[in-house]
């Protein structure tokens, strides 16, 4: 495997932060009851883990891409899936620091309440913040 680089880590996560941010921001204005659920649904399962960082990995991701899903931009969801893959081992990275994972809860309930209320400039606000506090991080981590 591949050694958990700074190079890349930026690389992947500016994708994201081009991408995702405006995804997002358009799927809570379009999404119907259905999605929605599907949102919420995986929202919640934050609320079951415990079963360490791995888990929390996977929920991240199902999270992230349910917030981003239309049927409208298939492509957009198929690049920012290969996104989220590639990312993965960092977010592994970045959670390993005790108490990580409840700020993370934190700032995804906070994107996951203006979601809900349909508030598109907030989602692409919060996301931003989020995810490129979490590549300041992984570049503490990485350096260090």
């Amino acid at each position: 495997m591949r050694p958990l680089t700074v190079a890349e880590a930026e690389d992947v996560f500016r994708l994201r932060i081009l991408i995702e941010p405006d995804a997002a921001a358009e799927a809570c204005k379009d999404a119907d009851d259905e999605h929605r659920a599907l949102v919420e649904a995986t929202f919640r399962k934050f609320d079951g883990m415990g079963g360490g960082t791995a888990t929390g990995v996977s929920v991240n991701r199902d999270f992230h891409l349910a917030l981003t899903a239309s049927p409208q931009r298939g492509v957009t969801q198929d690049i920012l899936e290969k996104l989220h893959l590639l990312s993965e081992r960092y977010v592994r990275k970045h959670l390993e620091p005790p108490h990580r994972e409840v700020s993370a809860l934190s700032e995804h309930q906070h994107i996951f309440d203006a979601w809900m209320a349909r508030d598109a400039k907030m989602v692409k606000k919060l996301i931003k913040e989020h995810t490129k506090g979490v590549l300041d991080d992984l570049r503490q981590q990485l350096q260090a």
